[in-house]
């Protein structure tokens, strides 16, 4: 169900979370954001008629998605942007849950 996106996610999360004990945040890890919001809808992009998660959250589409595969020379990416601070309002206890706002 389109709406579970989230909840789906966040068994995956709580997993991932163990090992590398990073921030997770409406479907994003915070530690790479910059790289995360490099998503592209492939064909039109949906999103659902209410609220889901972040718009900058690829968890607020319905579409299929791909991230840039832009690299310098070298290999790794060089990001014009910084994350100055990331927040969500969850709906219960999960804090990798169903989201109310972000």
């Amino acid at each position: 169900m389109p709406d579970d996106k989230l909840i789906a996610l966040s068994g995956i999360a709580k997993f991932v979370l163990g090992i590398t004990k990073d921030e997770y945040v409406a479907g994003l890890w915070k530690s790479d954001i910059p790289k995360q919001l490099l998503w592209t809808g492939i064909y039109q992009i949906t999103r659902p008629p209410h609220y889901r998660a972040p718009p900058w959250s690829l968890a607020a589409v319905d579409s299929v998605v791909t991230w840039s595969d832009r690299t310098s020379t070298d290999g790794e990416y060089q990001y014009v942007a910084e994350v100055m601070d990331i927040s969500a309002s969850d709906i219960g206890d999960d804090k990798m849950g169903a989201l109310t706002d972000g």
